[in-house]
């Protein structure tokens, strides 16, 4: 993504959803690197929106159910700056 001029973050979508075969999701959680952007229990779906600043950013997604299984998927996003115009 890159930033349109004056913006300061990329505003980003994003959906999940986990099943198991007992229909027995007990958690998930979402990460930007080693930072939790948001945790939750008994939750099967999910939809949120974050913002990015500038960098590169690997959001990482992860439910886990009764059983103390997991699973997880990742996506790395860059974000770059605003295009610099300059006027002679």
């Amino acid at each position: 993504f890159t930033l349109a001029s004056g913006a300061t973050t990329a505003s980003i979508k994003m959906e999940g959803s986990a099943t198991d075969a007992q229909n027995n999701m007990t958690g998930f959680s979402v990460r930007n690197g080693a930072s939790t952007i948001l945790s939750g229990s008994h939750v099967s779906t999910l939809a949120l929106t974050i913002n990015l600043p500038v960098g590169v950013h690997t959001i990482n997604m992860e439910a886990r159910d009764a059983g103390g299984l997991s699973g997880s998927d990742s996506v790395v996003y860059t974000v770059n700056a605003a295009p610099v115009s300059i006027h002679q």
